[in-house]
């Protein structure tokens, strides 16, 4: 009997282990499953808190003085913006206020503007706070050209200008100048109004500012030009024709010598002088002439062409010319006097 019963107890006793094994399964199961639950909820719950909680209070203070760099006033310019996540601090930035004033100008935005603005923007928090001045004072930032630097501008189109010649510059002035936008200036040559550069020379400039145009920059100044110029050797007679030994070069200040003075030797050698000249002295274009082919009294022949008919005879000339000239010639057949045009040494042809 003992032994039996011992059977059947240690039977019980194993099955009673068993039985309470399983409800210990069941209630591991059931705490790591709350405990994932809740680690999701935890982690989303978190998360929509941090996105309320970046725009919860956000507070705009508009300042009473600003400065702004572009053409439109932005509020994120004239106001510090906090308690805002990143997107919206960049949507509040970016509200257009106005036009900005000229580059070194004010102007004085009302603040009932700015307000306004503000109500308009129904995506703001509602508990969004701000504080407005009345007006807001609002300067353009600006930069100029230095004088100093357009001085050197002036110059080097001088020297450009005057292919190496020496040049001396003074008394430059500069006209025009203003307060520009900021971005990268480039000036640009419009020219300076005349052929030859020599005394008052005034130079035009385009101004652009980040390759938008902006104003037109005036500099004006005296000009030293030193060049050799073509002069006599000595003292030569009216109607003398000139040859490589009467003529020389000289260094001269071309800014304060008479106009349309002879440079090169060969413009004036070969001419004849239509007045006498001193030693030294520069020869200029209206004292020279190409010297006659033709002069009074010699004898001639006249041509005369029609079609490809063409007839010459002699004829004696009434006055003098050079190449191209037309003068008075005789026939000496008809005793006639006739007009023709000079073609070559001791040759005229007669015009219909």
């Amino acid at each position: 009997m003992n032994s039996k019963e011992d059977i059947t107890i240690r039977r019980n006793s194993a099955e009673n282990r068993n039985r309470g094994s399983r409800p210990g399964i069941r209630v591991g199961y059931s705490v790591l499953c709350c405990l994932l639950m809740l680690f999701f909820v935890t982690g989303t719950t978190a998360e929509n808190l941090q996105g309320v909680s970046e725009n919860a209070g956000v507070c705009i203070v508009v300042l009473g003085k600003a400065q702004v760099a572009g053409e439109q006033i932005l509020l994120g310019q004239v106001a510090e913006i906090s308690g805002a996540n990143h997107m919206l601090r960049e949507k509040i930035a970016a509200l257009d206020i106005g036009s900005a004033p000229r580059p070194g100008k004010e102007r004085r935005v009302p603040g009932r503007l700015v307000e306004s603005t503000l109500k308009s923007c129904e995506w703001l928090p509602a508990d969004t706070r701000t504080t407005v001045p009345d007006w807001i004072i609002v300067k353009r930032a600006f930069q100029t050209i230095s004088e100093t630097s357009l001085e050197g501008v002036f110059k080097a189109y001088i020297d450009r200008k005057t292919a190496g010649d020496e040049t001396v510059v003074s008394n430059v002035k500069v006209r025009g100048v203003e307060p520009l936008p900021l971005g990268d200036i480039a000036l640009t040559p419009l020219g300076h109004g005349g052929d030859y550069i020599k005394g008052k020379v005034t130079l035009r400039l385009a101004v652009t500012v980040a390759g938008e145009d902006q104003a037109q920059v005036s500099i004006s100044g005296w000009v030293d030009r030193y060049i050799q110029a073509v002069c006599a050797t000595r003292f030569i007679r009216r109607d003398a024709v000139l040859t490589p030994g009467d003529v020389g070069l000289k260094r001269i200040n071309v800014s304060k010598a008479p106009n349309r003075i002879v440079f090169n030797p060969n413009q004036a050698v070969g001419k004849q002088l239509r007045s006498r000249v001193r030693a030294g002295e520069c020869l200029r274009a209206h004292m020279l002439k190409d010297p006659p082919l033709i002069e009074k009294g010699d004898r001639v022949k006249i041509v005369a062409q029609s079609g490809g008919l063409s007839v010459s005879t002699m004829g004696i000339a009434k006055a003098d010319g050079a190449m191209g000239d037309q003068i008075r010639v005789e026939n000496v057949v008809s005793e006639k006097t006739v007009v023709g045009r000079i073609m070559a040494e001791g040759v005229v042809e007669v015009l219909f």
